[in-house]
């Protein structure tokens, strides 16, 4: 297994981005819950979590951002996700999830 790694949060105009690489699974799991965490905390910034070089992307991980999504709505936020590589894409789609990619 590629270990992940996840960026802390940074703040750019009014949004704080997290950024994920690699496998990203049950086992991963509670780092992405902490991470997100500690960036929906930090700040009053939607979140931004950029997924352009994850590799792989459990149920479990969706899961986590549909949280993250709906923890941040019930507080006026918004949770989107960034450049998904072409594996998460596809996941993303078969979930029915590709509102949350962020479109520019």
């Amino acid at each position: 297994m590629v270990a992940p790694a996840l960026s802390p949060g940074l703040a750019l105009r009014n949004r704080t981005v997290v950024r994920l690489d690699g496998e990203h699974d049950i086992a991963t799991l509670p780092f992405l819950t902490d991470t997100l965490a500690k960036a929906i905390c930090a700040d009053n910034t939607d979140l931004v979590v950029d997924l352009s070089q994850v590799t792989f992307l459990s149920a479990a991980t969706i899961d986590e951002f549909v949280r993250g999504r709906n923890t941040l709505r019930h507080q006026s936020r918004d949770l989107t996700l960034r450049s998904p590589s072409r594996f998460a894409s596809r996941l993303l789609d078969v979930c029915g999830l590709t509102d949350l990619v962020e479109t520019d």
